[in-house]
């Protein structure tokens, strides 16, 4: 008996000790989602915009078009992206039946919300203690805004894993510098870019970083892989839409809209109650989208009259509510759209969870913060003998970064740091990684 212990014992402590680490991570994290879709009632599933993702994917499937239309003879259009409909596309020409598509689809985002997790412990193990990237993965697979997004007809869990695991390339990329790790990281983000575009800039925010500080080899050709990467991923779209003959194009687009939205000091024009939605007793919001020119003129004025309040809410105010724990553009809390018996409400283990990780947030958030600062001093000390950790971290940070300046520009809707949450917890836990970083003394 103390044999078969002491194997089991040395087996755990040996070299399949991540193994069954990650093992265990996909088990955590999958039966918690596994359990949520069994307990937790979605109304009306294809609401809003899940009800044009399904329109997409029926005329895909139906017409070979990419049409939001309903009925025979859908005319091509260029008002969304492509990723999740051909996601949904895919399992409607497969299964036939929509209920039994469905259901499969919500069982496959269970599945790639599970594999987040262990992509987040495959990136923390890069550059954490083993125990700081068990804790990121576990966060990971706790988080009750990834586990309430499985059960939608949403992109959030399938943009989460992708540019998770395109992070997860990069990071490969940063240690071993070989130009192919390079341009599949460039393409993976590119790919995570058809199921939302606000990625598509990452690549070429990271360029200087890796030209004039990582220094890898053929350094120029590297930088080049990054820009070529994203664009061989997104080029075969951009071309099948420029070989259709009749396509229409909206002219308020995705990103003037957001653009305008976030003109809103708290995403408020006059009354509280309208909060996160401004368009409504806005008069000007649909010709400001269609008319940057009219909406900056706008901006002005009304950023003359209170230039303080507008100041604030550009610098502090927007960061700060992109980062809120209320989706506010949704039903409540951490559902976007209404559900009856939710997981949370029912399970007292799972309202447990649910409990601790919004008391958490804040202080995730600050965590992160200050472990951006540490890998900043170190670097401007001249470095750290353990540099990939150092360099594999600020991408992780970086990423955080990239978006929180994203939306600060476009709106900050809390909805879209949802797929952020698995690299807040990676950064939240660097400021345990920085006693151990030994420090390049300068010459």
């Amino acid at each position: 008996m103390k044999n078969s212990n002491s194997k089991l014992k040395g087996i755990f402590q040996g070299k399949y000790k991540k193994s069954i680490l990650s093992i265990l991570i996909f088990i955590l994290a999958f039966g918690i989602r596994l359990s949520y879709m069994k307990k937790t009632i979605v109304p009306n599933p294809f609401m809003k915009d899940s009800g044009v993702y399904l329109s997409y994917a029926k005329n895909l499937v139906q017409y070979n078009t990419f049409s939001k239309s309903k009925g025979p003879n859908p005319v091509p259009d260029n008002l969304c992206e492509t990723g999740y409909p051909f996601f949904i596309a895919a399992f409607l020409k497969v299964f036939k039946d929509l209920n039994t598509s469905y259901a499969m689809i919500i069982f496959t985002q269970i599945i790639l919300g599970s594999l987040t997790a262990i992509i987040v412990f495959a990136i923390g193990i890069r550059f954490l203690p083993l125990w700081a990237a068990t804790g990121a993965a576990i966060l990971t697979a706790f988080s009750p805004h990834l586990i309430a997004t499985t059960s939608y007809f949403l992109t959030e869990t399938l943009f989460t894993f992708i540019m998770t695991a395109a992070i997860l390339i990069m990071a490969e990329a940063l240690e071993n510098p070989r130009p192919f790790f390079f341009f599949a990281a460039s393409f993976i983000m590119g790919i995570a870019c058809l199921v939302r575009p606000a990625l598509m800039l990452f690549p070429v925010f990271i360029i200087p970083y890796v030209f004039f500080i990582k220094k890898p080899p053929k350094r120029i050709l590297v930088s080049m892989l990054l820009i070529l990467g994203i664009i061989t991923a997104i080029a075969p779209w951009e071309l099948w839409k420029k070989s259709r003959t009749t396509i229409i194009y909206d002219k308020s687009s995705l990103f003037s809209r957001a653009l305008v939205l976030g003109f809103y000091p708290g995403l408020i024009y006059k009354t509280d109650s309208q909060k996160g939605f401004p368009y409504a007793e806005d008069k000007k919001y649909d010709e400001m989208t269609s008319d940057l020119g009219l909406a900056f003129t706008t901006l002005w004025q009304r950023a003359k009259k209170s230039p303080m309040k507008y100041l604030n809410w550009y610098i502090a105010g927007k960061p700060a509510m992109f980062w809120s724990w209320d989706v506010l553009q949704g039903y409540e809390d951490v559902y976007i759209y209404p559900v009856k018996n939710s997981l949370f409400k029912t399970s007292a283990f799972a309202g447990a969870i649910h409990k601790v990780m919004k008391i958490l947030h804040p202080i995730l958030i600050i965590m992160t913060m200050a472990g951006f600062a540490g890998l900043v001093l170190i670097s401007k000390s001249g470095g750290s003998t353990s540099q990939i950790s150092v360099d594999i971290g600020l991408l992780v940070i970086s990423l955080l970064f990239y978006f929180t300046a994203i939306h600060t520009i476009l709106a900050p809707l809390p909805r879209y740091s949802i797929p952020l949450r698995p690299m807040l917890y990676l950064g939240a836990f660097i400021p345990f990684m920085l006693p151990g970083l030994k420090i390049n003394k300068r010459d």
